[in-house]
């Protein structure tokens, strides 16, 4: 009972966070630096909430002042991989201007139409994959996709236990979300729970 409680705690902390992220008239600026700050070390999201990292500051700096910002808080927020992920962020930056900056770039992200359009339009920034990709748009609790997996480091520990973690994405992904409606909760509630939760399934 105490887990059952937990866990819809969590659900509705993680919907509450997706709606103030959608709050901002730029959330894609916001979601980019959170999705780089998470990869590879969870705590690294703090990035995303640097008053000095938010776009229009940094678009107010010169091209040198600019990568000097970026480099130094990628490194004190304690980003793994630090460098890649720097000239990442630079360069996400340089496409989110060309696309006419963080509003009008989330304005675009808005009018997308399904959920194939939304991973194509995410895997053109550098370092988004299947898995990022679809954590992004999770983030956000988009209802395109709420069924939907995320596999990360923490679900490949599920993903073992069930002899699933030689198989493809899709396949990893369908067995997940068939669980999950299984147990009467969607795809996106099954994969906030191995997340955050991923010791306790282990011992089932």
């Amino acid at each position: 009972l105490q887990e059952n409680e937990d866990f819809e705690k969590y659900l509705n902390e993680q919907k509450e966070y997706a709606d103030w992220i959608k709050s901002m008239d730029d959330w894609l600026w916001f979601i980019l630096l959170q999705s780089y700050g998470t990869l590879g070390n969870s705590k690294g999201g703090s990035i995303a909430h640097e008053s000095a990292m938010k776009y229009n500051n940094l678009a107010s700096l010169s091209k040198t002042q600019r990568k000097k910002i970026i480099e130094k808080l990628v490194k004190s927020n304690g980003l793994r991989y630090p460098n890649k992920k720097a000239q990442w962020i630079n360069d996400s930056f340089e496409l989110i201007a060309g696309l006419g900056g963080a509003r009008a770039a989330t304005s675009l992200a808005g009018t997308l139409s399904n959920k194939s359009e939304k991973l194509e339009f995410m895997k053109q920034f550098k370092g988004f994959g299947d898995k990022y990709a679809r954590n992004a748009w999770m983030d956000l609790c988009d209802s395109d996709f709420a069924n939907t997996i995320a596999v990360d480091s923490n679900l490949n520990k599920i993903l073992d236990k069930l002899g699933l973690l030689v198989a493809t994405y899709l396949v990893q992904e369908k067995k997940l979300v068939s669980i999950a409606k299984s147990a009467g909760i969607t795809g996106w509630e099954l994969d906030r729970l191995l997340y955050k939760f991923t010791n306790q399934f282990l011992e089932i």
